[in-house]
């Protein structure tokens, strides 16, 4: 028995035997916005814990470090993207002295400043933080809030013609001051890091949870890791239209409106799209990209643009429908003569699925509205949040096919699958055949030479391999010895006599581990390679478990204490020579412990940053030992407390300050003074009623600043506007108007004009032929639980009510609650016409042959009155599909390609019939025969697992049933995308011009019914 001669030596370099796929892939360019508002913070203020325990990285368990941790990780591990890192735009002031949040409430010490600041303020942290407050907006009309002299605005806004207005001369960086008001403007958006391949690290920086300043760089300075998103206000409000504003401007290469500078100019990462070297590559190829093209229009660039808005809340900075205005603004976004889209992608953080605005968002920034399918993203925690991002990532990402086009753009087509090289199916001896690398219908290239099934190797001395094992005339007696290389394998390959000789050695071990070992009869063994040791941060595998490095260790980054620089045991709260008091206290109560440095695994060999590391704090009364010292709450009192009801000072009780002073019964008096010691001033004063000395009108006395003071309007000129301005007891008289108007409705008025628009935008010519006010203008009257709702006029004010109940329909025609339109009056539109033992078919209520049927057979259901069995969980063959459970001929015998199905009638794969084919409720289109339609067989079918979905009939599950082109929408449980009731069941598929292609198991659609 004898090894062929050289048959190693014929698997060259070139000779390919296995798939093959494409090289890099086109990375799309993503900006992550992180909402920065106050609810991402923790309770009282924000919403407070995720349910899920802290984040992996550190942390509370908070939505705002929950989606720290997301983002760190993403940025970390994921290279096939352009990755750049946007907020809510934070104003910070403080000096860091020991930590980012010293007072333990995960949110920065916001500080309104200025006279009449009335925002609640978190206390003890060395670092402050402000974002957008919109206090006085009312999202609803994205108007600013009514105001009057007894319905004050907040902070230091003021009252303006009946509205709230920004102080005059606001510093809009907003140092003390917190204008309140509506806003979309676009310098709320604050870009963090720019859109520069491999520059992940900004991003990564400042989500580390490693903080060492209170500020963040300029614009255009790197990130390091002292920077940190570490703290949100509890008074930030949730401005996504002006966020998504900024966005723009930056994708735009503009910075905001206001000169506010997002990215210089000079700066890596300005003006990203018109940077890109592939700008010019728009799909389809050859297209008009220019703004104003009438024909031949590109539908989009190569390169996916996304816009990711991670949000946890509502718009609360202006009306909702100047945000899906914003995010629709991307899709049309021109630079340099040329159109691009940029895709919004909304992501709901605890935020329950199927949300409207996510979802309105989701609509506005590019998604297709599928009925009963949620276009938005939404997450709870770290994990589903990296889940919601990856999965954008992955279906933005292009990758080159094996399909003679250029899908990655790069004017390349199939690079990287090496077509046409030569190569060979991989058999040895008579049965190699060689061939070419060639495409696959599923995108990858392999060897195109065919498989040759081995026969024996005879009884007849020929000097070749018969039976294609690698060895000549193996077992046959009286064979020439035919010499080649020695190998392993207990035979005299070389005919020298010798079994085995040379020595044959080959490598062995891994890591830092090797050695050698020596062939033996046929058998490798006594390995020479020195035993394993303990890992260690140096670049190699040190314990051979084929894993460089890959450890973490203990730190710390407070001064040598009688350890080394670095050491853990220098932290308070882990050894007893430092601190034993505070060790033994427990972490319940020392807050203090080391963090942690992490030296890569397969990385340079060096330790990362020491990070999560808690470190002594100033103490405050709150049952803990905040500066490590073994002492609980010491010094946190002390402070005077005395007031004219005693001397008292504070003192920590229990984790809370309180007074000792002694304490009057109540604070009824007009006098300044805190009376009962209760931290309020003058709160039980009752007013002794209204007032007035000829100086205000409906004066009100009230306790001003410790003063009995009467409150009231000013008296005025009496104007038209119902009210009595001049505290006359008459309304409206001697009102003056402007010249041809006239005073009516508590308002000045022009005469209607002739014509089909006889008075402005926002007016309506009332029976007097006046154009007053509209008080439906501005108002959007979202449906409410599935009923549509419009705005109705009442006297001089408006309301939403149902649509139906001021729609007098006719000709058979009913109003639908839904829509609000007159409709046909059958089942198409009205379901509940039809009983439970009937089928909507094209607008009418026929018997449901399945009504009352049992199957006797477990894993059976009925279609048009007869049981069949399910396809899922059927395997067929390749020639073949499942219909009714089982497995009959393909009349293609084949899978066809993309974009076609199999007609049944002729056995050829032709272009689907049913692309833009609407087929009424209850009837559907079948893409197998020629494109008419007919009635459902899913309707009134039931799947015997609700997760498999009914197509033409058959029950499948849905894992198997794809849709040619992309992802099938359909309804699982009554099967095929058509509801069990009978209205719409052809349309999800049909309407859509969706051909069914069939994945792994080779399924079908059914037969005919």
């Amino acid at each position: 028995m004898r090894l062929l001669a050289g048959a190693c030596a014929g698997f060259a370099a070139l000779l390919l035997t296995t798939t093959v796929h494409a090289g890099d892939p086109l990375k799309p360019y993503v900006v992550l916005i992180l909402d920065t508002s106050g609810s991402m913070g923790p309770a009282p203020f924000g919403a407070g814990p995720t349910g899920s325990g802290p984040p992996s990285c550190g942390g509370s368990d908070t939505r705002i470090d929950h989606a720290k941790c997301a983002i760190n990780k993403i940025a970390n591990s994921y290279g096939d993207m352009v990755f750049a890192l946007a907020r809510f735009r934070e104003y910070t002031s403080g000096t860091y002295a020991t930590s980012c949040d010293a007072d333990g409430d995960h949110a920065g010490n916001e500080s309104c400043g200025g006279a009449g600041c009335t925002l609640p303020v978190s206390g003890g942290d060395q670092c402050n933080t402000q974002g957008a407050y919109c206090g006085d907006c009312d999202e609803a009309t994205g108007l600013n809030d009514v105001c009057s002299a007894g319905n004050p605005c907040s902070g230091n806004d003021t009252c303006v013609s009946g509205r709230c207005a920004p102080p005059a001369g606001a510093d809009p960086s907003m140092a003390g001051k917190v204008p309140g008001t509506c806003t979309t403007a676009d310098r709320e958006f604050q870009l963090l890091s720019p859109l520069v391949d491999g520059n992940n690290q900004n991003a990564v920086n400042v989500t580390d949870f490693s903080c060492g300043t209170c500020s963040m760089n300029a614009a255009g300075t790197a990130t390091t890791a002292a920077n940190e998103i570490w703290g949100v206000s509890a008074n930030t409000f949730t401005p996504l239209a002006a966020v998504l504003n900024g966005a723009k401007r930056y994708w735009t290469g503009q910075q905001a409106s206001d000169g506010t500078v997002i990215w210089p100019s000079a700066t890596a990462g300005f003006a990203p799209i018109a940077a890109d070297p592939t700008k010019t590559a728009f799909l389809p190829g050859g297209c008009d990209a220019s703004p104003t093209c009438t024909s031949n229009c590109c539908t989009t660039q190569c390169r996916p643009y996304i816009t990711i808005l991670l949000t946890d809340g509502a718009e609360t900075c202006t009306s909702f429908t100047n945000t899906t205005a914003a995010a629709a603004a991307m899709l049309t976004t021109d630079v340099g003569g040329s159109r691009y889209k940029v895709l919004t992608k909304p992501i709901g953080f605890g935020i329950a699925p199927g949300n409207a605005q996510i979802e309105s968002l989701a609509h506005a920034g590019g998604a297709v509205d599928v009925p009963g399918v949620n276009e938005g993203y939404y997450a709870n925690d770290e994990a589903s949040l990296q889940l919601a991002i990856s999965t954008i990532l992955d279906d933005a990402i292009k990758t080159e096919l094996c399909n003679n086009v250029d899908d990655d753009c790069d004017s390349l087509v199939d690079e990287g699958f090496n077509k046409g090289a030569v190569c060979d199916n991989g058999q040895q001896g008579v049965c190699r055949r060689t061939g070419a690398v060639a495409c696959k219908p599923d995108g990858t290239a392999a060897c195109n030479a065919v498989a040759v099934v081995p026969g024996s190797e005879g009884t007849v001395c020929n000097s070749l391999d018969d039976d294609c094992d690698g060895k000549i005339d193996e077992g046959i007696t009286g064979c020439t010895c035919i010499p080649q290389g020695e190998t392993c394998n207990n035979m005299d390959d070389n005919c020298n006599g010798l079994i085995d000789d040379g020595p044959i050695t080959r490598p062995c071990g891994t890591g830092v581990c090797q050695g050698i070992e020596t062939c033996s009869a046929g058998v490798f063994s006594g390995c020479t390679a020195p035993p394993s040791s303990t890992e260690v941060c140096d670049g190699l595998d040190n314990d051979c478990d084929g894993i460089k490095d890959g450890i973490t260790q203990a730190c710390s980054t407070m001064p040598a204490n009688g350890f080394p620089v670095g050491d853990p045991r220098n932290n308070p709260g882990a050894h007893p020579a430092v601190a034993p008091s505070c060790l033994s206290e427990g972490p319940a109560v020392c807050i203090c412990h080391p963090g942690n440095k992490t030296c890569p695994a397969n990385g340079p060999g060096v330790f990362g940053a020491c990070t999560g590391e808690v470190l002594p704090a100033t103490e405050l009364c709150n049952n803990l030992d905040d500066d490590c010292d073994g002492k609980v709450d010491e010094t946190t009192g002390g402070q005077d407390c005395s007031t004219n009801c005693g001397i008292g000072t504070t003192a920590c009780i229990n984790g809370v300050i309180t007074c000792n002073a002694v304490t009057a019964p109540n604070d009824d008096t007009c006098d300044g003074v805190d009376d009962d010691c209760d931290g309020m001033i003058d709160e039980d004063y009752v007013s002794p009623g209204a007032c007035g000395n000829g100086v205000v009108c409906n004066g009100m006395e009230r306790c001003v600043n410790g003063t009995p003071t009467c409150i009231g309007d000013p008296i005025g000129n009496e104007s038209c506007n119902c009210t009595d301005d001049d505290c006359d007891t008459k309304i409206d008289e001697g009102s003056t108007c402007p010249t041809g108007s006239t005073c009516t409705n508590c308002q000045c008025a022009f005469p209607c004009a002739g014509g089909e628009f006889p008075c402005p935008l926002g007016k309506r010519c009332d029976a007097n032929n006046f154009c007053i006010e509209d008080p439906c203008f501005g108002i959007d009257c979202p449906p409410i639980g599935g009923v549509q709702r419009e705005c109705v006029v009442t006297g001089n004010a408006g309301a939403c009510a149902d649509a139906c109940a001021n729609e007098n329909c006719s000709g058979g025609l009913k109003c639908q609650p839904s829509s609000g339109q007159c409709v046909p009056d059958t089942c198409a539109a009205f379901p509940e016409k039809c009983t439970g033992a009937e089928n909507c078919v094209n607008g009418a209520c026929v018997s449901n042959p399945c009504a009352g049927v049992t199957c006797p057979n477990a894993g059976e259901y009925c279609v048009a009155g007869v049981c069949h069995g399910s396809c899922a969980g059927v395997d067929c063959a390749s020639d073949q599909r499942c219909e009714l459970g089982a497995c009959v001929a393909d009349p293609c015998g084949k899978q066809c390609p993309a974009g076609q199905v199999c007609h049944d009638s002729t056995g050829e794969c032709l272009p689907n019939p049913c692309v833009g084919v609407p087929c009424p409720g209850g009837q559907w289109c079948d893409p197998h025969g020629d494109g008419g339609c007919t009635d459902d067989p899913c309707i009134g079918t039931t799947c015997p697992d609700p997760a498999q979905v009914c197509i033409g009939g058959t029950c499948d599950d849905p894992v198997t049933v794809t849709v040619d082109g992309g992802e099938q929408h359909v309804t699982t449980g009554g099967g095929g995308g058509c509801s069990t009731t009978g209205d719409g069941g052809g349309l999800v598929l049909v309407g859509l011009g969706l051909g069914i292609a069939l994945t792994r198991r080779r399924r079908g659609l059914g037969g005919a019914l």
